[in-house]
């Protein structure tokens, strides 16, 4: 158990799992759009506003929840190109470094899924996917586009993506229409967090600690925060306040 009880303004990350609450629905309905046992779920857009907790959603959420269902999750976050940060998370090592460079996608992921148990599935979780069309150009961004169109139908492959963007990103998906036309069709919008799910992100991390908040405290700062949202930002942010008091 972490010795602080919230992150504020910072993602949650493994270590922190056990003060990771309040997005149990959220981690819930993106778990089965990535376990789905169809041929869309290869994909999964995950697509949220700035702020809203996208990153804390992979890497204490979904990561252990992953791991417990008998699944390989790799998180790599900022992969500004996509292909070469995959090999080099998977294989940091190799005394041919440019044969691994020359080496297909799929061709790479297939002799990597050969050293998975049978039952296990290899998730790569690629976070802040919106750098992909920010820093690279169009001949840059060429390699992950047909790799991931070349990996799509391949059902001996158990792999799966699941790509995380900021909500004003998500449209640029469509670049890759051309060679994967069913690139919108598994995706998850994060939404705000509701009122119950927001006590909960307050609360719970106390459990167990021996301290609480003051009765009616928490429904005078839910009253203050509940403006039709509630995003997770407002939450640290009036948390770390509250802290310093």
């Amino acid at each position: 158990r972490p010795e602080e009880p919230y992150r504020f303004l910072d993602y949650f990350d493994l270590e922190h799992t056990t003060i990771f609450h309040g997005r149990q629905s959220a981690c819930q309905a993106l778990l089965e759009r990535i376990r789905a046992e169809t041929h869309d779920s290869r994909l999964t857009l995950l697509h949220a506003p700035s702020g809203a907790g996208k990153t804390s959603l992979l890497r204490a959420g979904i990561v252990p929840d992953l791991f417990d269902a008998g699944d390989l999750p790799i998180y790599i976050h900022h992969p500004r190109e996509p292909v070469a940060a995959i090999k080099q998370t998977l294989l940091p090592t190799t005394p041919h470094p440019e044969k691994l460079a020359a080496l297909p996608l799929r061709t790479f992921l297939n002799w990597t899924s050969q050293h998975l148990e049978r039952a296990e599935t290899l998730v790569i979780l690629l976070d802040q996917f919106e750098e992909f069309f920010v820093q690279l150009t169009p001949t840059q961004q060429r390699p992950f586009v047909v790799g991931l169109a070349d990996c799509y139908p391949a059902e001996d492959l158990p792999v799966k993506f699941v790509l995380a963007m900021r909500r004003d990103y998500f449209s640029d998906m469509a670049l890759f229409d051309g060679e994967l036309e069913q690139v919108f069709h598994n995706q998850y919008l994060l939404p705000a967090l509701t009122r119950a799910e927001a006590e909960r992100a307050i609360t719970a991390p106390l459990d167990g600690a021996g301290v609480s908040w003051m009765p009616g405290a928490v429904e005078t700062l839910l009253d203050y925060l509940d403006r039709g949202e509630i995003a997770p930002p407002h939450l640290g942010k009036l948390a770390k306040e509250v802290r310093a008091l």
